[in-house]
């Protein structure tokens, strides 16, 4: 019986002949809900309960009916479709009308009569378009990258990334105008990557210590911004210091610098613990150890552009005692009188003795002195510009001419003054002559003097002559006759 209940209802209910609720499907239902396909299903019903009611004592087929019912509803949604009753939805009914079809076009207004899917297809299509066009009219003209400009005043705002200084707090609102202005709310141990500024009173601070040689004391630092440097060495140690200087960073130059109690600039090997001023002389600086004993050096610097408020005055030597020893009878004519070989001469070194005109030390005399000193017996003057004072003979008793005389510069005037130191002059006649060739030979007669008087004198006026000299030709008297001529010359 039950069998045959089972192959009754499997015939009924086919995936080609399915269950309608609102609407008939399979071949003898057609596709749809009309009356008339209506009255067929009932009468297909009313035929299954015909055939379960064969027994209506015992109501044993109606039970089996049910009881396959609930085992096939029992899995309607929770298992295939083939174990599942199939439903179709009536084409005429209020869903499928409302809801639309996927073939359904894009509604053509907001309020027309369309399905649910005509009007997301125009929402999609036309709508979305104009709310962006919308959108985007309302954006500022300056918005660029695709950014929105976001007021964060009063708001922390994340930072990704590593920082790598702390600039301090910064207002609210940045008031500076010039980088000098934003230079100065950086902290003072920023040095490397800095904003380059006016650096008129900045300060650099390095220290350092070394314990081996050819190392460095202080590493090498760029010091552009900077126009001296202070050095103090500190420690125990036994080694040679030297400052040094590059521009390119890599081929370094021992350089100059000032102890702080010497009185020179020095650039040797330093030794000691003191303070030391150093100038600056390349881009680059560093203080190295270049000669090690033990210990270990300990170094402090400060670079500026303060230059040290005094510096060691260096104390500068004009002249040193030199000898000079005369190897042949050859003798300038700057120089009168004999003067025996190897003869020391020796130059001054008293300033007073240099200011007075004297190349003369106080025991030696080296033949020149200056033109107001000149003193007979002692040598001949030297010639001052614009004019000469010489002596011309000097304590002569016979004829005879005296010494050339290099005036060094062309002369046209003269006057000879005869002077009598012993003895009574009756006669005389002394040539004034000059010379305009480079030796002080032939000489041509500038003017005579011939009056015996002492202090008579002759005047040459407009004659050119390079060298002059006295060219004594008579003289007579008693008690040996000594004299002198004198003479002063202008151009």
């Amino acid at each position: 019986m039950s069998s045959d209940i089972a192959k009754a209802i499997r015939k009924e209910f086919t995936s080609d002949n399915p269950l309608p609720v609102s609407g008939g499907g399979g071949s003898g239902g057609g596709g749809d809900a009309s009356a008339a396909n209506q009255q067929e299903e009932i009468a297909k019903l009313t035929s299954i309960d015909s055939k379960t009611t064969s027994d209506p004592a015992t109501g044993s087929k109606q039970d089996e009916v049910k009881q396959l019912i609930s085992d096939r509803t029992n899995t309607l949604g929770a298992k295939t479709a083939a174990q599942s009753i199939p439903v179709t939805l009536s084409s005429d009914g209020a869903f499928s009308t409302n809801f639309g079809s996927t073939t359904d076009t894009a509604a053509t207004t907001d309020t027309g009569t369309f399905s649910f899917l005509a009007f997301v297809k125009r929402l999609l299509s036309v709508k979305l378009d104009i709310a962006l066009s919308a959108i985007s009219n309302k954006l500022p003209s300056a918005l660029v990258s695709d950014r929105l400009k976001i007021d964060g005043s009063g708001v922390t705002q994340p930072i990704s990334g590593a920082v790598t200084a702390n600039l301090g707090t910064i207002g609210a609102v940045a008031t500076e105008t010039t980088i000098a202005a934003v230079n100065a709310k950086l902290p003072s141990a920023l040095v490397s990557d800095r904003i380059k500024t006016n650096t008129v009173g900045a300060i650099l601070n390095l220290s350092g210590s070394a314990n081996a040689i050819n190392t460095d004391v202080i590493a090498s630092v760029d010091v552009s911004d900077f126009s001296w440097i202070t050095l103090q060495l500190t420690g125990a140690w036994s080694a040679g210091i030297q400052v040094q200087f590059s521009n390119d960073g890599i081929t370094f130059t021992n350089g100059g610098y000032y102890m702080i109690n010497g009185n020179a600039i020095a650039f040797s090997s330093i030794t000691l613990n003191t303070l030391y001023q150093i100038p600056k002389q390349g881009r680059f600086f560093r203080v190295r150890v270049t000669g090690y004993t033990s210990g270990t050096v300990a170094a402090i610097v400060q670079c500026s552009n303060n230059a040290p408020s005094s510096l060691p005055v260096q104390t500068v030597t004009f002249f040193s005692p030199q000898s000079v020893t005369l190897s042949s009878n050859t003798v300038d004519t700057e120089f009168s009188g004999a003067v025996a070989l190897n003869e020391s001469l020796t130059l001054p070194t008293s300033p007073a003795a240099i200011a007075a005109g004297y190349a003369y030390n106080g025991a030696t005399w080296d033949r020149r002195r200056s033109a107001g000193n000149a003193a007979p017996g002692l040598g001949r003057s030297l010639v001052a510009p614009g004019t000469a004072n010489l002596n011309l003979l000097t304590g002569v008793t016979a004829i005879g001419a005296g010494a050339s005389n290099n005036l060094y510069s062309t002369y046209s005037n003269l006057t000879a003054q005869l002077i009598i130191s012993g003895g009574t002059v009756s006669t005389i006649s002394c040539a004034i002559e000059g010379s305009m060739t480079s030796s002080g030979v032939n000489w041509y007669n500038l003017a005579t003097l011939t009056d015996p008087t002492n202090s008579s004198a002759v005047f040459i006026v407009s004659k050119c002559f390079l060298y002059v000299r006295a060219n004594l030709t008579v003289l007579t008297g008693t008690s040996t006759p000594t004299i002198s001529i004198i003479a002063g010359a202008t151009p």
